[in-house]
C-alpha cells in the first residue's frame, strides 16, 4: 500500500507538470464569464435574480466592485487548438465543480446523475448551483456551447483528513474547479516532514479566478447561557465561550488569531456548526455573512442572533489547478505541491 501511495504521488506531480496549458485558458474563459455577468447589476441580472430568490428582494447581491475588469474572451479557434479543460468542457458539454454539499443544506440539494456513466457526478439545486450556472450560461452564450454544471463531493481541509480533501482532489483531477465560497487568503494545512502539519498560503496551491462575490464572515449565537453576553466580537475572546467553526477555513483562522481564550470546536462539515449552537453544545459559530442571514431566517431570531460582523475584506473566487507560465511561478507552486505529494509518500514508505 505504501508503494502504491508513492507511485500515485509521483503521477500527481507529473500531472501538475503538464498542467500549464490545460488550465490557463480555462481561467481566462471563466474570468471573462464572471466579468460579463458582473456587469449587469440590475434587478433583472442573473446574479441579482438568484440572490433575491434565496434571500429576498430586500437583500442585494454582494457584487465585488471593480475586481474583475480586465478579462477578455479568447477566440473559440484558440481554445479548439489546445487540449485544455475548457475545450474538453465544450466538447463533452460538462464542467464538474468540487464542493462539500451536506445533505439538506440550502446551498446544495444533490442527487447522483445517472445520465453520466463515465464518472460519478451529481446534479444539484440551490444557491451555489444557480450562481455557477450564471457564469456557465455566459460561456454558452458566447461560444454557442451547451455546457452543463455537475458536481462532485469532497471533504474540506481538516487536519485529520490530509489527503482526501478538496485541494488535493483538485490537483488530482477529480474535478475541474472548486466552487465553494473559497477565498484566496487563508492558510491551508499540509503534511510536513519535521512535524505533523505545516500551514501554507492557499494561493500557493490553487489558482483563483477574479472574484465573483464579496465575502466576509460573521458570528451568531444561540440561547446557551454564556460567561458574558455575546454582543460583540471582543466578547467571543472569553474563557469558557465555546465557538464552532469549519476546519481549514478563514473562520477557523479568525478564532485562532482573535479569540484564543475561547474553546474552539472545529468540524469538517461546516453545516453542523449551527446545529451545535441550536442544541446547546456551543455558544456561537462563525460562517459567511449570507449563511448567517439564511440561518437566522430559517430558525428564527428567537433561536439565533448575530453577534458581530468579523471580516468584510474577503472575496469568493473559483479555485483552479495552478498554471506555471514562468520559472518563478513554477517555483512558487512547486514547493507546496512537492510538500503535499512527496512528503506523505516518503512517510508512507517509512511506515
Amino acid at each position: 500500500m505504501s508503494r502504491w501511495f508513492f507511485l500515485t504521488s509521483l503521477l500527481f506531480l507529473g500531472a501538475l507538470a503538464i498542467n500549464e496549458v490545460r488550465d490557463r485558458s480555462f481561467q481566462t474563459v471563466l474570468n471573462a464569464a464572471i466579468k460579463t455577468v458582473l456587469e449587469d447589476t440590475s434587478s433583472t441580472g442573473c446574479l441579482s435574480k438568484v440572490h433575491h430568490n434565496y434571500y429576498g428582494s430586500g437583500s442585494d447581491y454582494p457584487y465585488p466592485s471593480d475586481r474583475c475588469t480586465a478579462a477578455v474572451w479568447p477566440t473559440l479557434e484558440s481554445i479548439q487548438a489546445e487540449n485544455s479543460t475548457i475545450r474538453q468542457a465544450i466538447d463533452t458539454g460538462r464542467i464538474v465543480f468540487g464542493a462539500q454539499f451536506p445533505s439538506g443544506h440550502d446551498v446544495f440539494n444533490c442527487t447522483q446523475d445517472a445520465s453520466v456513466t463515465d464518472v460519478a457526478v451529481y446534479s444539484c439545486a440551490g444557491y451555489d448551483q444557480d450562481t455557477a450556472k450564471c457564469f456557465i450560461d455566459a460561456i454558452n452564450a458566447h461560444y454557442g456551447s451547451s455546457i452543463k454544471v455537475y458536481w462532485r463531493y469532497s471533504e474540506w481541509m481538516a487536519d485529520t483528513n490530509m489527503v482526501n480533501n478538496i485541494v488535493y482532489n483538485l490537483l488530482g483531477y477529480q474535478f475541474d474547479g472548486i466552487f465553494a465560497s473559497m477565498t484566496a487568503n487563508p492558510f491551508t494545512t499540509w503534511p510536513a516532514p519535521w512535524k505533523r502539519t505545516m500551514r501554507v498560503p492557499r494561493s500557493s496551491l490553487v489558482n483563483f479566478t477574479c472574484p465573483y462575490q464579496a465575502g466576509g464572515e460573521s458570528a451568531a449565537a444561540g440561547n446557551k447561557a454564556s460567561p458574558v453576553p455575546l454582543t460583540s466580537a471582543a466578547a467571543l475572546n472569553t474563557s469558557g465561550v465555546i465557538i464552532a467553526v469549519e476546519a481549514g477555513t478563514s473562520m477557523e483562522d479568525w478564532v485562532v488569531n482573535y479569540a484564543p481564550l475561547a474553546q474552539r470546536i472545529s468540524l469538517t462539515d461546516g453545516s453542523l456548526c449551527v446545529k451545535l449552537v441550536l442544541n446547546g453544545t456551543a455558544h456561537a459559530y462563525l460562517a459567511p455573512h449570507l449563511n448567517i442571514a439564511s440561518d437566522i431566517q430559517e430558525y428564527g431570531s428567537d433561536q439565533l442572533h448575530k453577534v458581530a460582523v468579523l471580516t468584510t475584506d474577503s472575496y469568493y473566487s473559483i479555485g483552479l489547478r495552478p498554471t506555471w507560465p514562468t520559472a518563478s511561478g513554477a517555483l512558487r507552486h512547486a514547493v507546496p505541491a512537492l510538500a503535499t505529494l512527496l512528503v506523505p509518500a516518503v512517510l508512507a514508505l517509512l511506515m
